[in-house]
């Protein structure tokens, strides 16, 4: 990763369009008409029952860490992508390989396709309407125009000197002059429902759509209104999910089936040249004699090199085992988005050996996110991420703390973090590390200091204690005032699955034992002994818990989010519930409200005025499924799977 000079800040327009795409005007729900749950409020700024003033939904300020790269398309040295959160600029470097270099935030439909044209990068997102990014400085890209979703799709987009044709299933396709892209006129249509995708002839003239009942539409673009040529079935009620053009012939990918390839050079008296087999044949690219199928079935996940040089017999040369969901030909390089697995290139200098040239996988698996004075640490798949977020706009990746296993459990302080790693794919290698935070914002931590703890479920920090949860062995407590020699203090049998805990004050700990499920208070004497003070059963088991002031928050992937009152530690009691259209997985609390991560459900804030009977009365939707949620003085923090989001309050 780069130094803070490679963080692109967001421009004004960038920041407007995530607004709008997020749906987040505070006061507000995201969707008209969507199911915010039992008993909302139609704002966000009055929470009803006492009349106590709620807040509204936070703005989007910025995001970080994110790969889920789903559309690429390259340009000399640089790959342009299209991320679950927004459009990045990747560099190619001859020591790292493939580094981000800038990017502007957004929300991105899950089935987003671009048309890259230098300088700009066309992007239709699914129901979000057309996205046109310039790159003309590909280490500002700056989002050129936008047209909303509205009454206009946006399924697939192809574009031919500055014209571009936008692909909408209901209607058919738009015609756009975008010489000049700060204005957007349509000039042309063509209706026919019922359209997946499009890709226009190299001479420009005409225009192939592939439809979701197995037909290939071929239209004129010749005169001054586009006219049907003909339609061919090529796989009766098979969606037609791709296509690539070579002069007369045309291949296409049929859901289910595979490629079929025809020649299309008198509309209407299309012939069929080939069928090649690929159930899981999702996405196809073609250079030369070569086509490039990507496949994302059950049994296959890769990427297929055909060569066409007789289209009527299309042979393998080369499979490539890796995650590939689309691809981009930028010579003898192909560019792969790999999802979760970000991107990389591929040497096809010589197409029946494709060698990996570099990779870029960004931190994926974001599932945990806590905070002390804007330093954060997110828990990943590679570990856990220090990020500085003391310049909300701007915040950059400080290290990442690598563990053995994925997403790891941890607790920050202002000069450690303990972290709960859990490990390989086997039980008993687990392990706690304990991890002295760098001088300043900008250093990097300490080398850390690892115990082999088998079982190792939890871990939070009680000042210069660590306290473990270990499964069915307990908890456990080491000082770590020395970080390098952890200490262990005591232990204390549960008798069940212990899983998370945290600190309350210096005095005890408030565990979540899973067999029960129950609420289990453990008081920690100055000598470290553990002790049970009181137990309390719960509606269901909680994933995770935040204490703030007297409220004790437990989402629950069943129940939703539970309220308990922990004024009186010796006697917590259960409050109220309140059921959410997604699982519960994080909660944190600010100005009256709980902010709870719903998973795809994305961002709900739930009222606690009442809190024996709390009350979801806003949502935001966000790219990906909301895992935590921390609130740090007015920036508001999002684990969303593959992005670290920064909202501000």
């Amino acid at each position: 990763m780069r130094p803070r000079a490679s963080i692109a800040a967001l421009t004004a327009t960038s920041l407007i369009l995530m607004a709008l795409a997020l749906g987040c005007a505070p006061g507000g729900p995201s969707e008209p008409g969507a199911d915010p749950g039992p008993g909302d409020g139609t704002g966000g700024g009055g929470g009803g029952g006492t009349g106590a003033l709620l807040p509204g939904l936070p703005t989007p300020t910025s995001s970080l860490l994110w790969s889920g790269v789903l559309e690429v398309a390259g340009d000399q040295d640089y790959a342009y992508a299209v991320c679950r959160h927004g459009f990045g600029v990747f560099e190619r470097t001859d020591d790292e390989g493939w580094v981000p270099a800038a990017r502007v935030d957004g929300v991105i439909g899950p089935e987003p396709r671009m048309s890259f044209d230098h300088p700009y990068a066309y992007v239709a997102t699914d129901g979000r309407g057309l996205a046109i990014y310039s790159v003309q400085d590909p280490e500002s890209p700056g989002l050129a125009n936008s047209i909303s979703s509205g009454n206009i799709g946006a399924a697939d987009v192809a574009v031919r000197e500055r014209l571009v044709y936008l692909l909408d299933p209901d209607f058919g396709f738009r015609i756009i002059d975008a010489s000049d892209p700060r204005v957007l006129r349509t000039i042309g249509q063509f209706q026919r429902r019922d359209v997946r995708c499009i890709a226009l002839s190299q001479a420009g003239d005409r225009a192939y759509l592939g439809t979701d009942d197995g037909s290939l539409v071929v239209v004129d673009l010749s005169g001054s209104r586009p006219e049907s040529l003909g339609e061919y079935g090529l796989a009766e009620g098979i969606r037609i999910l791709d296509l690539a053009i070579d002069g007369a012939v045309v291949h296409a990918v049929a859901e289910g089936l595979g490629v079929v390839s025809v020649n299309a050079a008198v509309p209407a008296l299309v012939q069929e040249l080939a069928r090649l087999e690929l159930p899981g044949a999702a996405r196809v690219a073609l250079d030369g004699d070569t086509l490039y199928v990507t496949e994302l079935g059950a049994e296959s996940q890769g990427l297929r090199l055909v060569s066409v040089a007789e289209p009527s017999s299309p042979a393998e040369v080369a499979y490539y085992d890796g995650a590939a969901r689309s691809v981009g030909v930028d010579g003898d390089r192909v560019l792969v988005a790999a999802d979760r697995g970000g991107l990389y290139s591929l040497d096809v200098t010589d197409p029946a050996a494709p060698d990996v040239e570099f990779a870029f996988g960004g931190p994926t698996g974001i599932v945990q996110v806590e905070s002390v004075d804007r330093i954060v640490v997110v828990s990943t798949d590679q570990g856990a991420a220090i990020v500085d977020a003391s310049v909300g706009k701007q915040p950059f990746l400080v290290d990442i703390i690598e563990t053995v296993g994925g997403a790891p459990r941890l607790s920050l302080s202002e000069d450690l973090c303990v972290v709960a790693d859990r490990g390989g794919d086997g039980e008993g290698d687990e392990s706690l590390l304990v991890v002295p935070m760098g001088e300043g914002a900008e250093a990097p931590p300490a080398a850390a200091s690892a115990v082999s703890l088998p079982g190792l479920r939890d871990v939070a920090l009680l000042g210069q204690v660590a306290a473990v949860a270990l499964g069915t062995s307990g908890v456990a407590t080491y000082h770590v005032e020395d970080p390098s020699a952890p200490e262990l203090l005591s232990t204390l049998d549960l008798g069940g699955a212990s899983a998370d805990l945290i600190a309350d004050g210096r005095q005890r700990l408030l565990v979540v034992d899973q067999s029960q499920p129950a609420l289990v208070t453990v008081l920690v004497s100055e000598d470290g002994s553990l002790s049970v003070e009181s137990t309390l059963d719960l509606p269901a088991t909680p994933v995770d818990m935040r204490r703030i002031g007297d409220f004790l928050q437990l989402p629950s992937a069943e129940t939703g989010l539970v309220v308990v009152d922990v004024s009186d530690p010796s006697q917590p009691k259960v409050l109220g519930t309140a059921a959410l259209p997604g699982p519960a997985l994080g909660a944190d609390m600010f100005s009256g409200a709980a902010y709870v991560a719903a998973g795809s459900a994305g961002l709900r804030l739930v009222a606690l005025d009442e809190p024996t009977s709390p009350r979801p009365y806003v949502f935001m939707d966000t790219p990906g499924r909301a895992g935590d949620v921390v609130v740090d003085s007015s920036l508001v923090y999002v684990a969303d799977g593959q992005a670290l989001l920064l909202l501000e309050q």
